[in-house]
């Protein structure tokens, strides 16, 4: 419970910072993303990868109970929501290759509607299982458009 408390503390105090650093108060007229006032670029990426790592934490578990596709798609949608104004152009797009190769994943897990555990058990099952030659390429997808993100975030 004490690692939740820290985990859940340190993920609003990243959001803090990064709605302290965006919001100027003379500009309150419309609060849509497209318009919302751009925070430094290294503010940005801290935020987005603040939010990948909630929203990461919360698949890696939450296929224990719901099955594989929608707890991927519930991710991506997640991410997809995260404000990306003010992140360099690089992080955006390595960071948009990696939610597509999440979501090309759908598709094969898809087929497993009943599975359930902590995400990587499911993944160490899948690439033993009846599909592992379409599984595979897909996982190391993820990884490789992660790597970018990673190369992306200095």
């Amino acid at each position: 419970m004490r690692h939740l408390f820290y985990f859940l503390s340190s993920t609003f105090c990243i959001g803090l910072l990064f709605v302290t650093a965006c919001n100027d108060p003379a500009d309150r007229s419309n609060p849509t993303l497209e318009n919302a006032p751009k925070p430094a670029p290294m503010v940005c990426v801290a935020y987005v990868l603040a939010q990948d790592d909630s929203l990461g934490a919360i698949r890696n578990h939450a296929c224990e109970t719901i099955s594989l596709a929608e707890t991927i798609r519930n991710y991506t949608d997640g991410l997809e929501h995260i404000n990306y104004n003010g992140c360099p152009a690089e992080f955006k797009e390595a960071f948009k290759a990696h939610w597509e190769a999440w979501r090309q994943m759908i598709p094969l897990v898809e087929k497993y509607p009943n599975l359930r555990g902590e995400m990587h058990d499911l993944f160490d099952v899948l690439e033993e299982g009846e599909h592992a030659d379409e599984f595979k390429p897909l996982l190391q997808a993820i990884w490789d458009t992660w790597g970018e993100v990673e190369k992306a975030k200095k």
